[in-house]
């Protein structure tokens, strides 16, 4: 009788040694913090703003602007890519409008100071569909009228 009772522990014990596997995939988790650090370093000294409803570069934007360029420049950078954002507004198409407006005047500024040629930007119009804060607080609104630049 001892044997079986033996026997029968070493089966159990053996599932019971399963779930500490199981539990071993949270630690991939850990890997796309580093994937986050790197968007965010991008986006944070190459954003423009924009007030409400407006795509024209204003004097504060120019100047920022004209800071980007520089840093570019310094980096040898050659092509660009411009991606435009907006607020929600009352229908997709004006915000895809909107959004590409403001890319549009970005790119014809960086032309116009010769930073870089029409040949080497993309342009990309997202609208309201990636907002980088609520569309629901008006205070965070601002942050998605936005163009990107990514190099």
């Amino acid at each position: 009788k001892e044997e079986p009772q033996k026997e029968k522990p070493v089966v159990k014990e053996q599932p019971a040694e399963t779930p500490p596997a199981e539990e071993k995939p949270v630690e991939p988790e850990k890997a796309p913090e580093p994937q986050q650090v790197e968007p965010q370093n991008t986006q944070t000294d190459t954003t423009v703003y924009f007030a409400p409803n407006m795509y024209m570069i204003d004097a504060f934007t120019a100047h920022k602007l004209d800071s980007i360029a520089e840093q570019l420049k310094a980096k040898n950078v050659t092509k660009l890519k411009l991606v435009g954002h907006c607020a929600k507004l009352n229908s997709a198409r004006e915000e895809e409008m909107l959004s590409l407006q403001r890319a549009i005047a970005v790119a014809q500024y960086f032309e116009s100071i010769g930073a870089f040629d029409a040949e080497s930007i993309t342009i990309e119009a997202n609208g309201a569909t990636h907002p980088a804060g609520s569309h629901a607080e008006i205070t965070l609104r601002k942050s998605n009228r936005r163009v990107e630049l990514y190099y």
